[in-house]
């Protein structure tokens, strides 16, 4: 009985199939539900009745069986794929048809309908989130591979995603794929926008391109506005590297990747427009006459300056042009002289931004990928570009670089490396001098003169910045070394305000990556925040209408300053005097440098003396944070080579401390181990004695002795 009825299930089943495939939909689903009768869980049945109610535009009861379907059958790809289709038509069910779709294609990435969908919602829901946009380029580069190419829509979609996703080269690519399907106004539009933007800098091809949409739809006032807002620097700019010549080539550099056989017959013909209206017999009298020339002048051609040529070359070029294809590639060159005089001599011309003109004709010709004129261009012209864009560096003609950088490099994709390829190793050669420096940072404390000049030696820095996004990679590392000397500076050297103005000089690097920004920023917080922690004890006074402070760097008096590395000595203290009830306080600080330069603050008051005792101590903090610190650093350094330092009538050793004591008749010489020193303030004096024998000490005022207060720190440093 039970096989039976799996018999009777099946035979309607495969009724309901054929009934599908044959458009009788209403019998199709009273098929399916009789399968369904004899087997509720009939995942044929429930299926074909799903689509079936689809075919009789039922959405409702098409999207009912479609539930019981993927229920039924979780890792069926289609089901899922039709459920999230008759989702999508029922208002507020986007988010179940995403999940619906997302599962297909899980099961099979391949699914068509899926990734349709999928790519249709995502444009739709139109979300900023990162992560989404990858989704919909992955769905929509899915569909691309499927179904061997997409709508004209979805290719503006991808460029669309791409550019908002910085992406640019794969904007274009998509972009540029999409006016050769046709000339809609979105696509060519954007295009320039992309070529426009800072980080590709081909501002020639942004012209050309609005210059061509104005061609198809030429009341677009945005686009003139566009156009107007770049020409004024392009103008200039091709004024400047005209004046730099007409090619950076020398003669012998000529006709090395390209000659073209109409300029070797020297064929004059103004009216020559394309293949058809050119003369054969023409064509065979100017070979015969070329060949006879080419006997005579001992293989130089007379009207093409600089070459040589031997005869075999010459009828194989000229036979060139019995191929109908070639024909036409070497004709559009013939009449494109910027473009001919490019490919023969090195002339930047071709690169050169006109006032009214673009060559539109060939980039409609270069457009059209059936006549393969772009591919058999490329072979010539990034071998020329090479040379080219090479001995510009040499040369550091950054007019030229910059016009050469700016478009009309017309090749395919694949040969964009040949272009750059020596210009790469040049530019990599040049980072020498900055990778050796960021090696002696490490040992000798780097300086901001020597880092500003090897980024402008050979014009490094105005190179780099000419050069567009696929040279981050050098561009990267020359930011990183100037952030690794940067970090030297304060990790090694200890100096934060170096560091900081040595990260500064990144902001003259036109193109970073985002990891070399936010790092850059990372250390420039830090820095700024250790800075802030360095200042926190400066101390700013005025004295006598005068600018008075002690600093990080230094002393100031006015004009007057010694650096903390210079100053050899300070002494400082408050001296009353006058009525006893209400005493005169003279405050005194001095400072005194290597080169004997002294700087002296000091005032008297018997006013407001809470307030100025406050200033006093913060001095007194700032001399102790900036000022001992060095002076310490410097008597060490003299101690530990055998040398000696008097500090009044002290003389210091690196055995300990010397003075004399005096008598009632003779003085008697003292000594003092550093171990058994002993030191304590007293009444503005520094009391220094012997923790052995409390007999032997002696007295220094911290007003009247230089460097008397360093005695106590320097016995932490001796012991």
């Amino acid at each position: 009985m039970e096989n039976a009825q799996k018999q009777n299930c099946s035979y309607w089943e495969k009724k309901a199939e054929d009934q599908y495939r044959r458009a009788r939909y209403q019998e199709s689903i009273l098929s399916a539900d009789n399968a369904i009768q004899l087997d509720e869980n009939s995942v044929d049945g429930w299926w074909f009745s799903a689509l079936s109610y689809q075919g009789l535009n039922d959405a409702s009861k098409a999207l009912n069986a479609l539930e019981v379907v993927v229920d039924l059958a979780p890792h069926f790809a289609n089901g899922w794929a039709r459920y999230g289709a008759a989702l999508q038509k029922i208002d507020d069910s986007d988010a179940e048809a995403l999940d619906a779709f997302e599962r297909a294609i899980q099961i099979d990435p391949d699914h068509e309908t899926a990734l349709t969908g999928l790519a249709e919602l995502y444009r739709e829901l139109d979300s900023k989130d990162h992560d989404d946009a990858d989704k919909e380029i992955y769905v929509l580069s899915r569909l691309d591979d499927i179904q061997g190419g997409l709508t004209s829509n979805q290719l503006n979609r991808l460029g669309i995603l791409y550019y908002n996703s910085k992406r640019f080269f794969e904007a274009i690519k998509y972009w540029d794929r999409n006016i050769q399907f046709n000339t809609e106004f979105s696509s060519l539009f954007n295009l320039g926008l992309v070529y426009n933007h800072p980080e590709v800098s081909q501002d020639a091809d942004a012209v050309d391109i609005w210059r061509l949409t104005l061609k198809h739809h030429p009341d677009r006032t945005k686009v003139k506005d566009n156009i107007s807002k770049l020409l004024p620097r392009l103008l200039v700019l091709a004024e400047e590297a005209l004046q730099r010549g007409q090619t950076v080539l020398n003669h012998a550099q000529w006709y090395q990747n390209y000659i073209n056989p109409f300029e070797l017959l020297n064929y004059q013909d103004d009216q020559l427009i394309d293949s058809e209206d050119i003369d054969i017999k023409k064509i065979q009298k100017l070979r015969k006459r070329l060949i006879h020339e080419l006997e005579l002048e001992d293989g130089h051609i007379p009207w093409m300056e600089s070459l040589f040529i031997d005869r075999s070359k010459v009828i194989n070029l000229c036979d060139e042009l019995n191929d109908e294809d070639k024909r036409s590639y070497h004709l559009h060159v013939f009449r494109n002289k910027p473009l001919l005089n490019f490919l023969t001599c090195g002339e930047h011309q071709h690169f050169i931004v006109d006032n009214t003109w673009s060559p539109l004709e060939t980039l409609e010709f270069l457009e059209d990928t059936k006549n393969g004129f772009r591919h058999w261009l490329s072979e010539p012209f990034s071998k020329q570009f090479y040379i080219v864009i090479t001995k510009a560096i040499e040369n550091e003609d950054l007019a030229v670089i910059e016009v050469l950088l700016d478009g009309r490099r017309w090749i395919d994709p694949s040969y964009t490396e040949k272009c750059f390829e020596n210009a790469k190793r040049k530019i990599d050669l040049q980072l020498e001098p900055l990778r050796n420096n960021k090696q002696e940072s490490e040992k000798k404390k780097p300086t901001v003169n020597k880092l500003t000049n090897l980024l402008n030696e050979q014009s490094l820095i105005q190179i780099l910045n000419l050069f567009p996004t696929f040279f981050w990679e050098i561009q990267d590392e020359a930011v990183g070394i100037i952030r690794n000397v940067a970090v030297s500076s304060f990790n090694i050297h200890g100096d934060s305000e170096l560091a900081k103005e040595i990260l500064n000089l990144t902001s003259q690097f036109s193109f970073k990556s985002e990891e070399s920004n936010r790092r850059i920023q990372e250390d420039k917080t830090a820095i700024e925040k250790i800075i802030q922690e360095e200042k926190q004890y400066e101390s700013y006074l005025t004295i006598n209408e005068e600018s008075c402070n002690v600093t990080r760097k230094g002393v100031r008096q006015g004009d007057k300053f010694i650096s903390v590395d210079s100053i050899r000595s300070v002494r400082w203290g408050v001296m009353l005097s006058g009525n006893s009830s209400n005493p005169t306080h003279d405050f005194l600080f001095l400072f005194k440098s290597k080169d004997f330069v002294v700087i002296k603050f000091q005032w008297a008051t018997t006013k407001s003396i809470k307030k100025q005792n406050e200033f006093n101590h913060q001095v007194i903090e700032a001399i102790l944070q900036y000022i001992i610190p060095s002076i310490i650093e410097n008597q060490i350094m003299q101690l530990n080579k055998g040398g000696s330092i008097n500090i009044g009538h002290c003389r210091l050793t690196a055995q300990g401390i010397h003075f004399e004591s005096k008598g009632l008749i003779f003085s008697k010489p003292q000594f003092i181990p550093w171990i058994q020193a002993t030191f304590y303030f007293r009444d503005g004096e520094l009391v220094v004695w012997n923790s052995h024998s409390k007999k032997v000490k002696t007295h220094l005022s911290l007003r009247d002795v230089d460097n008397a207060f360093t005695l106590k720190i320097l016995k932490e440093h001796m012991c």
